[in-house]
């Protein structure tokens, strides 16, 4: 009752579907001081209300430093256990800590691809207002993922840098904070063998014993 759904159409008889994901980019910026928030999901991504107060928590003072606060795709397998989609391999646990006003963050220096970026009016008139708002200045990214980057990327998965300084994520309990999880409800990674995707557990992603300890 407060409010009304506008359905957009958009015609992609000739192109490639996944420019779909680009759409959304004029109808953004024409309402850049329209909202406080401005957010990009996709259909298949669940982002709970714990998630949002997560984000709200902590988000503003990483911002003040240039720091990104992170989140994890996660995919749920047939046992219930829950695995990063987006941190893999041998070598893809989380190694770094750093310790900001009294607390340990772990540093994404892997992969801070999520398929999913929110950011204040603030940030994202900079967002709007800068070279990386066309798609096409976004580097290392597949047609889709150039959208969902935003502007945490960091190709080839942290190597480079065009934006923040570091991606970020508290850490409670030597895990990282339960409230950084993001859900890719397909669960088309999780359990398909592909040593690409899904590999390490949410509760395993940081290495115990090989911290490179960090202060500011």
């Amino acid at each position: 009752m407060n409010g009304s759904i506008n359905i957009i159409w958009h015609d992609l008889s000739n192109t490639n579907p996944f420019y779909l994901t680009w759409k959304c980019r004029d109808l953004l910026s024409k309402q850049k001081d329209d909202y406080d928030i401005f957010m990009y999901i996709e259909d298949d991504i669940l982002v709970s209300d714990r998630t949002i107060q997560y984000w709200l928590k902590y988000n503003e003072d990483l911002i003040n430093m240039n720091y990104n606060l992170g989140f994890v795709r996660i995919e749920v397998d047939d046992k219930k256990d829950e695995y990063i989609t987006d941190i893999f391999g041998f070598n893809g646990k989380i190694d770094k800590i750093i310790k900001i006003n009294e607390i340990d963050y772990a540093i994404n220096d892997k992969n801070p691809y999520c398929a999913f970026w929110i950011y204040n009016k603030k940030e994202f008139n900079r967002f709007v207002n800068s070279k990386y708002y066309d798609i096409n200045n976004i580097p290392g990214y597949q047609i889709r993922e150039r959208s969902a980057i935003g502007l945490h990327g960091a190709p080839p998965h942290g190597n480079a840098k065009y934006w923040y300084d570091l991606t970020l994520i508290p850490i409670v309990n030597n895990r990282l904070i339960e409230d950084c999880k993001i859900y890719h409800l397909p669960n088309n990674y999780v359990g398909d063998q592909d040593p690409h995707c899904a590999t390490i557990k949410f509760n395993e992603c940081i290495k115990e014993t090989v911290f490179t300890p960090m202060n500011i």
